[in-house]
């Protein structure tokens, strides 16, 4: 095998050093769907507070009160 040559030493027709590659398109692959969908920055937090079943009273998420 033999080194290409400078590409100025190339002989090609005219029509072909005019035309203009382009990459192919990118397209998405299909896969699984989002678990959650994104919020817009805009959109409000949620501020629901989470209670006691028994009580009614405020209680963190792992939080289980005793029965009164």
């Amino acid at each position: 095998m033999e080194p290409m040559p400078d590409k100025s030493d190339w002989i090609a027709p005219e029509c072909v050093l005019k035309e203009v590659v382009l990459p192919p398109r990118y397209k998405k692959m299909p896969s699984r769907p989002r678990k959650k969908r994104k919020k817009n920055p805009d959109e409000k937090l949620s501020t629901k507070t989470n209670c006691c079943g028994r009580c009614g009273q405020e209680v963190s998420e792992q939080q289980l009160l005793k029965a009164p």
